[in-house]
């Protein structure tokens, strides 16, 4: 497919689900096969994010960005961190307009008879007196948060002279019958039988090492789950969300949160069940964000496969 047949409309026709369904399926195959594609449709999709962030959007591109891009939660998730940071560059350069005339007003309050150079060092000294200041306070906060209360240390003392003046209880032991040979017999039970819970896995790799070739897991009628071992790209995350992913759609049907990595051969793996009632003999996306202690995330990589459900006998 040449480069004229993919243009920003219909990349963005794309996005927002707007094509038929073979169109649809050709541009699938180009995320896989065309890096030049998956470039461009991200760069397309990053200026109508910030656009929107940045409320440029207007009439009939609003109105489908909000009723079926905004229709995935990574996506909203997208435009908020957008906002968030748009938000931040304008606080950012309204401190940039306000500093001339904070400046001045410092200049004011002293006296007209100091230099520049001596109003410089003046300031200077101040801060280091505040920063000075502030460590000590830390520091007093630290040795009072250590120290116990005497509220805590007699609350101690008394449950531990509780525990040490209370003496043990016997209990009457239950008299015993001896059961008769008919008892035993009427009591009896068959062992139960296990039903065997069988389990379909596949290994997968990040899209970048994966290749263009889509790996394929066979689940049949009588499969639970489906154990999936996920190799990780180097991060310096130690927490993760997984999410399952609709390709066609980008709809979660799934999610793991708190999910902690473990070396296998050298390499960090993440070890997932997806229940095989989810599961339709289609095309899903499993994406992996690093969740730092802050709360915030960062999308580490994702993985494509294919599902081949047996039908029921």
């Amino acid at each position: 497919m040449k480069e004229s047949s993919y243009n920003r409309q219909l990349l963005k026709d794309y996005l927002f689900s707007a094509l038929s369904a073979e169109e649809t399926e050709r541009l699938d195959e180009l995320s896989f096969t065309d890096d030049r594609f998956v470039q461009e449709l991200r760069a397309v999709e990053d200026d109508l994010v910030d656009a929107y962030a940045s409320g440029e959007l207007e009439g009939k591109l609003r109105v489908q960005f909000e009723t079926r891009y905004l229709s995935s939660p990574l996506r909203r998730e997208k435009v908020a961190l957008a906002r968030a940071l748009h938000d931040c560059g304008r606080e950012t350069q309204k401190l940039v307009r306000q500093q001339p005339n904070q400046l001045s007003a410092w200049r004011t309050f002293f006296s007209p008879s100091l230099s520049s150079r001596a109003w410089q060092w003046t300031f200077a000294s101040a801060l280091l007196i505040l920063i000075g200041l502030s460590a000590w306070l830390v520091f007093q906060n630290r040795k009072v948060m250590q120290v116990p209360q005497h509220g805590e240390i007699a609350q101690r003392d008394a449950g531990s002279k509780g525990l040490a003046g209370t003496t043990p209880t016997q209990e009457p032991q239950p008299t015993s019958t001896q059961p008769t040979a008919e008892a035993i017999s009427g009591e009896t039970k068959k062992p139960e039988t296990r039903v065997p819970v069988e389990v379909a896995s596949i290994v997968l790799a990040p899209q970048i090492r994966g290749g263009t070739e889509v790996p394929t897991v066979s689940v049949k009628s009588a499969t639970s789950y489906v154990a999936v071992e996920l190799d990780l790209e180097p991060n310096e995350y130690s927490v993760y969300r997984v999410e399952l992913l609709q390709h066609t759609t980008g709809k979660t049907l799934w999610r793991a949160a708190n999910s902690r990595s473990h070396e296998h051969e050298g390499d960090q793996t993440i070890k997932v069940r997806l229940p095989a009632t989810l599961l339709r003999s289609e095309l899903y996306i499993l994406q992996v964000s690093g969740l730092s202690p802050k709360g915030t995330s960062e999308l580490i990589s994702y993985y494509r496969f294919r599902v081949v459900k047996s039908p029921k006998k």
